[in-house]
């Protein structure tokens, strides 16, 4: 039997990963224990704050992550929180369920295989520039009341819906990712000669990320708002420029204009996403470089 050619093994492998999708047989990460015993404890209006330290506690590298997050440079005014207690207290809970999903998300982003695996962690630098900016777009333009941003004044769930879908705006990829290294490992029952990333494989992530990280987001119940703003970010909603899918889709072109950013992408298009979403939010020229600027300083104190 003749060596199979690229272009039919890369067929096979994209035929296979799309019936997985489309049969919805996909073998979705779970929310890790002590993070869902926390989002459990979190959907209840009335929690104990104690008993959440306690279960915070639990895991002592997740404890020292709260501590450091409630201390972080956006806090510095504050005198230095020095215990779980007293992190969850100043965190409140919408940042804390936050935190939750980005702890639940990130071994997402992690391989055992190498080229996966610094694929990843170059995704997971993205995700979280995006989650950061789409978080900070929202609060402005709430507290400027511009871009529909009045009805954003009643403490509603606006700012960490769009730092959720930032989040996970793209944790589909790394999945897609795995699945195809599965797929051609499983179809031809070899390991990968040297498993590299063609603009084939690229452009078949790119096409079907989305259908698995929705999935995802479906199977960990995330909020309504989280799940539509994931789904509706590939295009614009002038009728609703509130929308926090609004706010990832100028985020993740902003952060490719700040440099944070994973493949190959174009300028023009950027900068007409940038154009677009600065009218949109009302946002001035020093708006955007106030927001870009220092973010990879951000990025890598978040993931301290």
């Amino acid at each position: 039997m003749g060596r199979i050619g690229d272009d039919e093994m890369f067929a096979r492998v994209e035929e296979h990963v799309l019936q997985r999708i489309e049969s919805a047989d996909l073998d979705l990460p779970v929310v890790p224990s002590v993070a869902a015993r926390c989002l459990e404890l979190l959907s209840h209006p009335d929690f104990s704050v104690n008993d959440l330290a306690r279960l915070i506690e639990n895991d002592p590298l997740m404890a020292a992550r709260v501590v450091h997050l409630a201390n972080s440079a956006g806090r510095a005014t504050l005198e230095p929180a020095r215990s779980v207690v007293q992190s969850v207290m100043r965190l409140g809970a919408d940042e804390l369920r936050s935190f939750m999903i980005e702890v639940s998300a990130f071994p997402i982003f992690e391989s055992h295989d190498r080229t996966i695996a610094v694929f990843g962690r170059a995704l997971w630098t993205h995700s979280v520039a995006v989650a950061l900016l789409a978080r900070g777009v929202v609060r402005k333009i709430s507290n400027a009341g511009g871009a529909g941003g009045s009805h954003l004044r009643s403490g509603d769930k606006q700012p960490e819906a769009a730092y959720l879908a930032g989040l996970l705006h793209d944790i589909g990829k790394p999945v897609m990712a795995a699945m195809l290294l599965d797929a051609e490992r499983r179809l031809f029952n070899v390991r990968t000669r040297s498993w590299l990333f063609p603009l084939t494989w690229l452009a078949l992530i790119d096409k079907s990320h989305r259908r698995v990280g929705l999935a995802l987001a479906s199977s960990w119940r995330l909020p309504d708002l989280v799940v539509r703003s994931v789904r509706d970010c590939d295009n614009y909603d002038t009728n609703d420029p509130a929308n926090p899918a609004n706010a990832v889709r100028f985020a993740n072109a902003l952060a490719k204009l700040g440099g944070v950013y994973v493949g190959d992408f174009d300028p023009a298009d950027v900068d007409s996403l940038v154009f677009v979403g600065r009218r949109l939010f009302s946002l001035s020229d020093d708006d955007i470089a106030a927001m870009i600027k220092g973010l990879r300083e951000r990025v890598d104190e978040r993931l301290a």
